[in-house]
């Protein structure tokens, strides 16, 4: 997944984001799409600028937000909202990750079965203990914990299988955590 903190504290430093940006506005599917794309041009220079990028390096990561649609204070604002709203930052990873296959398992998995995992894996976190060998008692708890969201135990695992393959279903399940969590 993403690591969106090192492009924030580059576009924080880059574009001078101040304490006026603070608040966390809602943002368009769209400008967080504008801002995955200006990320993927951004991080190589950033990286590459080490500490402190030359006016031509700024010039560069300025010129990607605007060719992505975006302001820099926009840009700053989602930037600035993705360092502490988890639900912003998972909505960024999902529009990272583009489109599902229409084969994969992302695209034939439901808003509310991506809802029901994501309750489920909270229930079957705590059920587990946070162990990787669970007892039967545990394994008993999860079944009941992936079952009383209304998945059955099978459409769970393979949702949770499917999840290590493919970035857009973890990036789905990741935004429906954040929002639960929220």
């Amino acid at each position: 997944m993403r690591s969106t903190i090192a492009a924030v504290a580059a576009a924080a430093a880059l574009f001078g984001a101040g304490s006026a940006l603070a608040q966390s506005p809602s943002f368009t599917d769209q400008e967080l799409s504008a801002y995955a794309e200006a990320l993927d041009v951004i991080m190589p220079i950033a990286q590459a600028a080490g500490g402190a990028p030359s006016d031509e390096q700024q010039a560069q990561m300025a010129q990607a937000v605007t060719d992505a649609g975006l302001t820099a204070e926009r840009f700053n604002a989602i930037a600035t909202a993705s360092q502490s709203d988890a639900v912003v930052r998972a909505r960024i990873d999902l529009a990272a990750a583009g489109e599902p296959a229409a084969t994969s398992v992302s695209a034939a998995t439901s808003d509310a079965e991506i809802d029901q995992f994501a309750r489920a894996m909270v229930a079957v976190r705590t059920a587990s203990g946070g162990s990787s060998s669970p007892t039967a008692e545990q394994q008993a708890a999860m079944a009941e914990a992936a079952t009383s969201t209304g998945l059955t135990v099978e459409r769970f695992n393979a949702i949770g299988a499917a999840i290590r393959a493919e970035e857009h279903l973890r990036a789905r399940v990741a935004l429906a955590e954040a929002q639960l969590a929220g």
